[in-house]
């Protein structure tokens, strides 16, 4: 199945026309609309889902429990149970890794998974939706390369609270050290240490919210339970990592998610994938080739990642 899908690749690569600066100089086309996101989260794939721009360092999405290999990416088609919305996610590499800092929308502190089918998803390049319907919230998920910028909106008196677990995972990574600090009611930070594919990996960060929060201690310092008092608007939530500590990660947010619209977050990630994607055009009137091309090409700009902030530490 994989030769025959990279035969077909490299049949549409033959219809290639241009891969210049003047084309990625040009008007920005729609080449989004014809990545399928869901390519390779079946099978043996191990494909991440959710949001995130080329090369970035962040990639939000769901997360599944882990079975077994098919849930390396922490998201397998199959699957119809979600424990959380992580910051880190591996693409086909099929190694269980990451799942960092995850966010969950509870209807009270026991809950630690929820169901959800698929046609309850939208999903686009740098954009992930998700209607829940237990609690009733909808969750919605963008990106810049090293932040997460989270949107719930809670529906029919859906309590506004959010699970944050520090030590949830994917497949063989394991919590080794914690820490989460508040700084102020609207300033969560803190890092995180763990084994996995890598050994002592760690990473920092700082979240802010659009509402002041009460933080809720459960019975362990890896997983908390932060809630608003005002369920009636959306609750947005801004996430930045650093691999190196809490002042870069708000180094990162500062230069990259200063301000608080969600919506032009959406177009510019969106903007951003159709100006990597312009560097290599097709002329081709089969919509399958192009589908099966930019789908590729937007996979092969997800597993290079990032390392770094935004001063180049």
């Amino acid at each position: 199945m994989r030769t025959n899908y990279l035969s077909r690749l490299l049949s549409v690569a033959a219809l290639v026309v241009c891969f210049s600066a003047t084309a990625v100089a040009a008007t920005v086309q729609n080449l989004t609309q014809y990545v399928n996101q869901y390519v390779g989260t079946g099978g043996h794939g191990h494909t991440f889902m959710g949001a995130n721009v080329p090369f970035g360092l962040v990639q939000l999405g769901p997360t599944e429990p882990t079975r077994g290999w098919d849930w390396c990416s922490g998201y397998y088609y199959d699957d119809d149970e979600l424990i959380g919305f992580g910051h880190m996610h591996l693409s086909g590499t099929g190694i269980g890794c990451l799942g960092d800092v995850a966010f969950l929308p509870v209807k009270d502190f026991k809950q630690t998974s929820t169901r959800f089918k698929h046609e309850a998803e939208k999903v686009h390049p740098g954009y992930y939706s998700l209607q829940l319907t237990d609690p009733n919230v909808l969750v919605e998920l963008t990106a810049t390369e090293r932040c997460g910028f989270h949107r719930y909106t809670f529906k029919d008196g859906a309590k506004a609270q959010l699970a944050l677990d520090l030590s949830q995972c994917i497949g063989w990574d394991k919590l080794n050290d914690c820490l989460l600090t508040q700084e102020s009611t609207t300033r969560l930070t803190g890092f995180r240490r763990s084994n996995g594919w890598a050994a002592d990996r760690r990473i920092y960060f700082s979240i802010d919210f659009s509402q002041p929060v009460t933080v809720h201690r459960l019975d362990s310092m890896e997983r908390v339970v932060v809630s608003v008092a005002d369920n009636t608007k959306p609750l947005l939530v801004k996430v930045a990592l650093s691999p190196v500590s809490i002042d870069k990660a708000k180094l990162n947010m500062q230069a990259e998610m200063a301000g608080w619209d969600f919506d032009a977050t959406v177009k510019a990630a969106d903007d951003a994938w159709n100006r990597e994607l312009a560097r290599i055009q097709i002329q081709t009137n089969d919509q399958t080739k192009k589908r099966v091309f930019y789908t590729a090409m937007y996979h092969l700009m997800t597993s290079c990642s990032k390392f770094n902030d935004v001063d180049r530490e």
